[in-house]
């Protein structure tokens, strides 16, 4: 290899290179505020009561009752 070829990165020269997050916090806004959407309609509906807190019967593990 000659010094004026172009040379490419290896791997680990790739990993460590810096890149932009605003991809990141792009899907965590847009993840948040799909969960927090799922939230919502979840306890609008009663969901939470009827599934989570009125059943008579609770899964128990053993010695912990």
């Amino acid at each position: 290899m000659t010094a004026t070829e172009a040379r490419s990165p290896s791997w680990l020269e790739r990993l460590n290179r810096p890149i932009d997050a605003a991809g990141l916090a792009a899907f965590r806004i847009a993840f948040g505020a799909l969960m927090l959407f799922a939230v919502a309609r979840f306890v609008a509906r009663g969901w939470v009561q009827e599934l989570y807190l009125a059943p008579s019967f609770h899964f128990t593990y053993h010695s912990f009752e």
